[in-house]
């Protein structure tokens, strides 16, 4: 009986991205320590300029080199494997890479530092709004009751998987219990908050012959429920089923970028250098491939 005691308890599943989703938020963070390092250096250094007055203007230059280190180094880096891999989603950063390169060459360290700080900020909103819906996955998985308290013919309970009932089987759902499986109550009364499924904040009030849903809380009575519907052919199961789908789509529109890209990296090369040869500023040609 202590199994039953522990039946409102939610157990989340493993999911397969679960690791992927640790390593995410690791990244996540040594990217933020990384990019507060680098505007530290750009910050002293330019409050060391600021003060001295050119005087030792190695040291400065020392402190942007090193933020430049920290933050464009892994720019190149995946700009060099973008350049080797078939397709070309590191498009911006093969561009941007060649920018820095240029502002090192040039002895701007303060825009070859900025440059790929920039850039990377930009990535640290995309990985926080990917892991944003990660985790509303993950949230929708643990409120999804994964065990049952089983009725016998006999009037005997006991605990079993959810995904092992069958239609036409009784269970019971205690007041503060999530409900495992859809079904129709066959006795008892009380209020089920839907708004998992349904949005509303108010509790629907269930009794005999009532429809109750998987994913839902069963708030003040003790109900008895006949399974109508198997665990994966409820709601709350598609809703995740698709959520964990939609992750993977790829829109056409994506696909026509992707085919594009093949021919703006040349381009933006080509107009790039023939700014530099014309105008003999390579500041000019920075700019154009930022």
């Amino acid at each position: 009986m202590e199994n039953i005691d522990n039946i409102g308890k939610n157990s989340l599943e493993a999911l397969s991205r679960d690791n992927l989703n640790a390593r995410s938020k690791k990244k996540l963070a040594v990217e933020i320590v990384c990019a507060v390092i680098s505007l530290s250096c750009l910050g002293v250094g330019l409050i060391y300029t600021y003060i001295y007055k050119g005087a030792y203007s190695i040291v400065p230059q020392l402190l942007y080199f090193l933020g430049f280190l920290i933050e464009g180094v892994p720019v190149i880096i995946t700009a060099i494997k973008g350049i080797f891999s078939r397709n070309l989603k590191n498009a911006m950063e093969i561009l941007v890479a060649i920018a820095i390169i240029a502002c090192v060459f040039n002895k701007d360290l303060i825009l070859a530092l900025l440059i790929p700080l920039i850039l990377n900020a930009v990535h640290l909103l995309e990985e926080r709004s990917i892991m944003g819906g990660r985790d509303v996955i993950d949230g929708l998985k643990k409120m999804q009751q994964s065990t049952a308290i089983l009725l016998a013919d006999d009037g005997t309970e006991s605990v079993i998987d959810a995904r092992e009932l069958k239609l036409g089987q009784k269970i019971v759902i205690k007041p503060g219990s999530g409900i495992a499986i859809a079904g129709i109550v066959v006795s008892g009364e009380s209020h089920v908050d839907q708004k998992s499924l349904t949005g509303e904040p108010q509790p629907f009030f269930v009794s005999k012959g009532e429809q109750v849903y998987a994913g839902t809380v069963n708030l003040d009575g003790r109900i008895v429920v006949e399974v109508t519907k198997e665990y994966v052919d409820t709601s709350f199961s598609k809703i995740l089923r698709l959520l964990e789908e939609s992750e993977g789509i790829s829109i056409p529109e994506t696909r026509i970028i992707d085919r594009f890209m093949a021919y703006y990296i040349p381009f933006a090369l080509a107009i790039a250098a023939g700014a530099a040869l014309v105008s003999a500023d390579v500041s000019k040609a920075i700019a154009i491939l930022v």
